[in-house]
């Protein structure tokens, strides 16, 4: 299992992912507090994120 920490603006997000099929999953619900309005995550955060999984699973996702 792997976990990914992002803080901003105060908030703390703890994600995390036990195989490359679970960062799937993770990646997708990471994009999709990007596109929430109540969450201060941007898309630009959600690439940084995104990019971070991709990266720890070194192209299994």
């Amino acid at each position: 299992m792997k976990t990914f920490r992002f803080s901003k603006g105060g908030q703390h997000y703890v994600f995390r992912a036990e195989t490359p099929s679970n960062a799937n999953d993770l990646i997708g619900e990471i994009n999709g507090l990007a596109n929430d309005s109540e969450c201060n995550l941007d898309f630009l955060d959600a690439e940084t994120l995104s990019f971070q999984v991709r990266q720890h699973y070194d192209g299994r996702v």
